[in-house]
């Protein structure tokens, strides 16, 4: 069996480059009304959730069996992945609308 577990170092060093690259991003996209930035930007923020919500569901999975978890808790790294598809896909419907509101307001003027 493989192991692929990255050490908890590793990810919060991507997480803090990725909320980083963020805000950077937030404010250069406020500042020069880029909306291509803004939405990169926010897309970062998802990836960054994405890569907490992998590190705790990597955490979980790697506990040991017990008497009540036989298998142990390898299966939550199976639960990860339709949390992140619920995340990005509830945060993207709410996201849509502003965003093309502020695209519709750019393109006026």
């Amino acid at each position: 069996m493989h192991n692929h577990r990255v050490s908890g170092g590793r990810f919060l060093a991507v997480t803090i480059l990725n909320v980083a690259i963020t805000i950077v991003e937030i404010i250069g996209g406020l500042l020069s009304g880029s909306l291509a930035l803004l939405s990169d930007a926010f897309h970062n923020l998802g990836d960054s959730l994405s890569i907490v919500l992998g590190y705790f569901a990597q955490s979980i999975a790697g506990r040991p069996e017990n008497h009540r978890r036989t298998y142990g808790y390898r299966r939550a790294g199976i639960v990860n992945p339709p949390l992140q598809w619920l995340w990005c896909g509830n945060s993207s419907r709410h996201a849509k609308r502003p965003l093309f509101n502020r695209g519709v307001r750019l393109f006026n003027h």
